[in-house]
């Protein structure tokens, strides 16, 4: 009795800051409790509450749902009493052809096309969507002779209502598909695999398949946000039809099957699915277990309406006042907290648990909010958009400090639109409060949820709403990297009168903390930790560096010294890290060239330090080092007194007269013959130091331009050298090799070849896991093209290897070795068509086997052509292909399985001759469907495949065909049963 008058009171209280809207699709669905909260709601005229529900009139009629608690009130004028209609409008003649234009925008249509589709539509979006569909499942538009053509097509060949366009689609799918969709309708609008393989118990791969089917066709959709293989209905209208092709002993037995395995699946928590399992078993009509799960049903939605009753209640008790605007002391107080707000976020990242650098912020935050809410009751601080409000005030210069962006930036990364404090607020319960928002590890349940679980009345949030994979957004700045910029910009020191963009004072306590920042951010990046570590300080000093020349420039100067104190602070490892990293030369979007700029104010020493270290690296890169130095060196003075310097260096470090010319000479780059000569006569170690400078790939792009191609050899058999000889550091070819690839595919499929074979010898011992895919990737589909097209089979077969030898190298490149398969297929069927040598061919496709099965199958049987030859040579090549197929795993298979029940005799025909010289036990058993559907001829062939083959599912199958109602196939059965025996 509480509920719904403690509901709106607690809606009011909401409504009096902002008014709210609700919006409900599928109104006609909504169950009784929820619409009691609807009529309670709708009845309070004054209350700012907008509540729309979106139904269609059709379902007011719908037999199943005229029980339903919507249906009963419209129908009573409890909603109309106090609502308005407005019935959304069909298309004009004129939308109706803007719609299908804008669906078939490459295909000429004529102007009676969408005169007769408004006629029959009515303009009914939904109708045009699926009649458009139907037209070209019945080829009335196709592609031929590269364009877009239209046969005639008459009022009276199209369905004339949606209904029908539906069952039309849906009674030409083949009876396979049909059959699996009509089973997902009993699970509901959306259904998951995992649930829909389980109700017959069918392969989870081959239900996979048949839903991909369906989805090809625009019946099903794949529904990402509600987890992995999970799918929905295009429209309610499909499910509708789908539902009625399934007799009622059927569905019976499908809906209790349903409720059996649901019951295995959530058995841990069975009351939370009640009412599926109510509904499940009461279309089964099983009333003993409908009943029993009713009254769970009831039990558990008391038990909730209590907690729920008891927890608005507390909340709307002491919430009698309002959020008042704060006094002029209060306001004082507001910096202050935001600041501790955010330090206290903060120090639970920095700090161990027990530690008093965590304690001590937020008892200076509870000792601040609790003088602002003795004197307000209630404490607001949200934000819309870049704006900070405090008890729905916006807050102006006179109280903005430095922390407002900040704490923006940390609500904004949580996730929260805003936060209240309640008078009464405790300690523990402030704690509590700043350890949940500053978990780093993902969160399952909601902050607010979190709150209510660790009893925490005094505290609650509004959180902004996302969609379910929300918390994987990239947009979003991590908390770390927000708190590193804030750093290096000053603003946590407590320094009175310090202007904002002033570098921090103490530059070493700065510096440990920005290292242990980084550490918390990049703890879980393995091997290459202090690496990221690195770029995460490095792109926040950009960032922070940014912020102070948009607002402070002038200030900047002095800015930086102290940025450079920072960094000479840090440990040398990070500290040259840092210094070494890359900056773009490209400043138009506000980049800062951090290292450039800062040169001035890091040491001689240092500078000598880092770019020691950058050429000991094992793949030193004498371009990169050289444009760091010219950023250090900018002065004339500087280069002047550095440079001899760093060459005595780099003289006792081993670098070589090249590398040493190459480094300290003004010239930026080496003319193109320079490049040739170096590239063919420079010691291995310096040329892989110089390998970024020598731009290999361009070099063999000119050389083809000019015709020097023999050149262009010696280069290829040059690069190769290095790894050949096992050289420490080759790996740096990687890059190159990618890009050579890639100008080899456009300019020279001799040159090309060579390339493959030189990659194909590569040691795979001497190189990392993952060297060879992650050259060929980019350029795989056109370079295995070109090498079929020369006949490069052996090649190809070695580039299939790669891959297959490292599988997750395949990962996402389905569609890449899809278009490969294909175009093996149609060679290796070119071959057989002139007698040549396919063997080798042969071997790629069972390693492809998960791509290439389809096409093969499909060439078979002849799915997209007409062989050129006659019967028996195509019944030879059928045969021949079968060889290949019978080499293949045997989930290979699923569209025979589908195929099987083609309305097209002569598919089917071909199919069971393919099934003959594949002989798999497996496959022989799906004849067995053809046997008691296909027609008389179909059976007869069934019997007579049947019989040359011999195998214990043969003879099973034979068995059956004695009971076939046609005298002459019971006689060919006995024949071949007696003469098997």
């Amino acid at each position: 009795r509480y509920l719904y008058p403690g509901l709106c009171k607690f809606l009011s209280h909401l409504s009096s800051h902002l008014p709210l809207c609700f919006l409900f699709d599928d109104i006609q669905y909504v169950d009784r409790e929820s619409l009691e909260v609807v009529l309670a709601l709708i009845r309070e005229k004054k209350l700012p509450v907008l509540l729309i529900g979106g139904f269609s009139e059709q379902d007011l009629n719908d037999p199943e749902l005229q029980e339903s608690a919507f249906v009963k009130a419209i129908k009573g004028e409890e909603i109309t009493s106090y609502s308005q209609t407005c019935s959304l409008r069909r298309l004009s003649a004129q939308g109706t052809q803007q719609m299908i234009l804008h669906i078939f925008s490459q295909i000429p249509l004529p102007s009676d096309f969408f005169s007769m589709f408004y006629k029959i539509t009515q303009g009914n979006p939904l109708f045009i969507e699926e009649l458009l569909k139907y037209i070209i499942e019945k080829e009335y538009i196709f592609y031929q002779d590269g364009r877009w053509q239209m046969k005639e097509m008459r009022e009276k060949d199209l369905p004339q209502t949606l209904e029908e366009v539906i069952k039309a689609r849906v009674k030409d799918l083949s009876p396979e598909i049909r059959e699996m969709i009509a089973k997902a309708a009993i699970i509901g609008d959306n259904f998951e695999v995992d649930i829909l393989h389980k109700i017959d118990s069918e392969d989870r791969g081959y239900v996979l398949d048949v839903i991909e089917a369906a989805k090809r066709i625009g019946l099903v959709y794949e529904s990402k946000d509600l987890g992995t293989d999970a799918y929905s209905f295009v429209t309610s209208q499909i499910r509708k039809v789908l539902l009625g092709i399934l007799d009622d002993t059927r569905k019976r037995a499908l809906y209790s099957r349903l409720g059996e395995i649901k019951e295995r699946i959530f058995q841990d928590r069975i009351s939370s699915i009640a009412g599926e399992l109510y509904y499940n078993f009461k279309k089964a009509e099983s009333a003993v277990r409908a009943e029993q799960y009713a009254k769970l049903l009831k039990e558990g939605r008391s038990a909730f309406y209590e907690h729920l009753t008891g927890y608005a209640q507390s909340i709307l008790e002491e919430k009698k006042e309002k959020a008042k605007p704060l006094s002029k002391g209060a306001l004082r107080l507001i910096p202050q907290i935001l600041r501790y707000i955010y330090i206290s976020a903060l120090n639970y990242i920095l700090y161990p648990a027990q530690s008093e650098m965590r304690k001590e912020p937020v008892e200076q935050l509870h000792k601040r909010l609790s003088e602002v809410l003795e004197e307000c009751f209630l404490l607001n601080i949200r934000h819309i958009e870049d704006m900070m409000f405090i008890n729905d005030k916006k807050i102006g210069k006179e109280v903005r400090g430095f922390f407002v962006n900040s704490v923006i930036s940390l609500l904004k990364n949580l996730e929260i639109e805003g936060v209240t404090f309640r008078k009464g607020l405790r300690l523990e319960e402030l704690f509590a409060f700043v350890e949940i928002i500053s978990r780093r590890e993902e969160r399952e349940e909601r902050i607010s949820e979190l709150l209510q679980r660790r009893g925490i009345r005094n505290i609650w949030v509004n959180e902004i709403a996302h969609d379910t994979q929300r918390k994987k957004s990239k947009e979003r700045e991590s908390l770390e990297e927000i708190m590193l910029i804030d750093y290096l910009l000053g603003r946590f020191s407590p320094e009175k009168g310090r202007k904002e963009f002033s570098p921090p004072a103490r530059a070493k306590e700065v510096a440990r903390v920005l290292e242990r920042l980084g550490d918390q951010k990049s703890e879980d990046y393995g091997k290459d930790k202090e690496k990221t570590k690195a770029e995460i300080v490095f792109r926040s000093l950009e960032k922070a560096s940014k912020q102070v020349l948009e607002k402070d420039a002038q200030g900047w100067e002095r800015y930086k010294k102290g940025l450079a104190k920072i960094i000479l602070s840090m440990d040398p490892d990070l500290q040259a890290d840092i210094l070494s990293r890359d900056t773009k030369e490209d400043t138009s979007e506000g980049k800062i060239d951090v290292i450039k700029e800062l040169g001035s104010e890091i040491p001689d020493k240092t500078i000598v330090e880092v770019l020691t270290r950058q050429y000991l690296q094992e793949k030193a890169d004498l371009q990169r080092i050289k444009k760091l130095m010219n950023k250090f060196l900018s002065s004339a003075e500087k280069k002047e007194r550095l440079i001899p310097l760093l060459r005595e260096r780099f003289k006792q470090i081993g670098a070589s007269e090249d590398e040493c010319r190459y480094l300290f000479s003004e010239k930026e780059e080496f003319s193109f013959n320079e490049k040739v000569e170096k590239i063919l006569t420079l010691p291995t170690k310096t040329f892989l130091k110089l390998l970024p400078a020598l731009q290999v790939e361009k070099v063999i792009e000119g050389l083809l331009s000019r015709n020097q191609e023999k050149k262009a050899e010696a280069i290829l058999a040059r690069l190769f050298k290095p790894l050949e000889e096992g050289f420490p550091g080759a790996q740096v070819l990687e890059k190159s090799f990618k890009e050579i690839l890639a100008v080899l595919v456009e300019s020279s499929p001799t040159l090309l070849s060579q390339f493959i074979e030189h990659l194909l010898k590569i040691d795979p011992a001497k190189v990392k896991s993952g060297f060879l895919p992650s050259i060929l990737t980019p350029s795989l589909e056109k370079v295995v093209k070109i090498l079929v097209e020369g006949g490069h089979l052996s090649q190809i077969k070695g580039l299939i290897e790669v891959y297959t030898q490292e599988k997750e190298s395949m990962e996402g490149l389905s569609g890449t070795f899809e278009s490969i398969a294909k175009a093996m297929v149609a060679e290796t069927i070119r071959r057989i068509e002139i007698n040549a040598e396919w063997a080798e061919l042969a071997q790629s496709l069972i390693l492809l086997a998960k791509y290439s099965a389809k096409p093969l199958v499909e060439e078979a049987i002849g799915e997209h052509r007409v062989p050129k030859q006659g019967y028996f040579e195509a019944y030879l090549r059928r045969f021949t292909l079968a060889r290949v197929l019978k080499q293949m795993p045997r989930e290979s298979f699923p569209l025979i399985r589908e195929k099987i029940r083609d309305s097209r005799p002569f598919i089917v025909c071909n199919l069971i001759e393919l099934i003959r010289a594949i002989g798999e036990e497996e496959l022989i058993s799906t004849l067995e469907i053809p046997l008691k559907q296909g027609s008389v001829d179909i059976r007869k062939k069934v019997v007579f495949t049947l019989a040359k083959m011999r195998s214990k599912e043969s003879i099973r199958l034979l068995e059956e065909a004695r009971k076939d109602e046609n005298e002459e196939i019971r006689k060919q059965a006995e024949e071949a049963l007696r003469l098997i025996k």
